[in-house]
This record gives C-alpha cells, structure tokens and sequence, in this order.
C-alpha cells in the first residue's frame, strides 16, 4: 500500500471518527496554503470522498496519441509511391491517474499547458497522406492526434458530505503528490516513418 494511501485513510477516519463523536468537525487546511479554519457541524453518516487539487505543472512533453497504424511494404526493386488512408474514428479524453477524481483537469491543463488542448476529441475518417517507399523497404504511418503527457503538483482532498442538501466539509491532507495526465489537442493528422 502506498504512502499517499495509507495517509489518506488515516485521514479518513480520523474526520470520520470526529464526526461520530463530536457531531462536529473542526478542518485545517496545509500550513503552505495558509487557508483559514473552518468548523461546520455534520451527522455521523456522513460519507468520504477523495479527489485531488492541481497546483502547478512540474513537466510537460508533447506526445502521439495513435488512432491506427498502417504499413505498406515494398518488396520490388523501385520505388513505390503509398497512399495512406484513415478508417478508424476514435475519441481521446483528457485522463489522470486511473482512480482519482480531479475536478476542472481539463481546465488547469489549458491555462497552464497549451490552449490547444481539448477536453475531447474524436479522430477524422478519410483523411489521406502520401509517401513514397524505398525500394525493399516498408513505411508505417500511425493517425492520431497530437497530446501532451503532463507531471503535475497536486494535493489531496477529502470530502465529507451527506445526502444531497445536507452539510458539505472540504480538508486539505498534508504534503502533496506528482500526478500524470494525458491531454489530446485539436492537432490530428498523420506520421509516417520509415519502419
């Protein structure tokens, strides 16, 4: 179990048990985000929740996210010249590490990314490009649309709610975590290679 994990789940029941007892709950956010204590008194069936605040991108690179891949292979002595054409129509979203709630990514991701990102894209049929092919060669050519793989700062938040219109507590975990997404933009198109 990891770190960050376990620290959530201590957490957890230390809220959880608060609630029980106390009937009420007294939150402190991270000493770094100076946020001001907040008291808010909630029944002891309330619920936890866990999701992550973006703080601050750590790296960014751009990438290929590949809808189809062809290949023509060219066993003749010439030259040949290969038309590649798309067929597979597929949708890219922006995505975070598989089990964690992140409000607004996509958000954080094109102010402080690129603003070509998008929050959903979805891959042309028909699109052609040409190429010519080496004599006893082969090219491959992947569709798909241009991304970026992002490492971001991000720190914990647990969520204790009740059913819908009851009391609401939001309380920063201490210490944070680099988390990974993957963003798609609005750039698709062709790569062809050598291969």
């Amino acid at each position: 179990m990891s770190t960050s994990h376990t620290r959530r789940r201590l957490l957890a029941s230390s809220l959880l048990l608060a609630l029980v007892t106390a009937g009420s709950l007294v939150v402190t956010g991270a000493p770094a985000l100076a946020r001001d204590t907040v008291q808010i008194p909630c029944p002891s069936w309330a619920t936890v929740g866990w999701s992550a605040k973006p703080l601050s991108v750590a790296s960014s690179s751009p990438s290929f996210l590949t809808s189809e891949s062809l290949i023509v292979a060219n066993n003749l002595d010439t030259p040949v010249t290969a038309t590649f054409t798309s067929t597979t129509s597929r949708t890219f979203t922006v995505s975070a590490t598989a089990g964690i709630s992140i409000p607004n990514l996509f958000g954080f991701l094109n102010v402080n990314v690129s603003s070509t990102i998008t929050s959903s894209t979805t891959t042309a049929i028909g699109v052609n490009a040409q190429a010519t092919v080496p004599p006893h060669q082969r090219v491959i050519g992947d569709y798909g649309v241009d991304a970026y793989d992002v490492y971001f700062n991000a720190y914990w938040v647990i969520k204790l709610h009740t059913s819908p219109g009851g009391c609401w507590v939001w309380a920063d975990t201490m210490g944070y975590e680099v988390l990974h997404a993957t963003a798609p933009t609005n750039t698709q198109g062709w790569q062809l290679r050598i291969g």
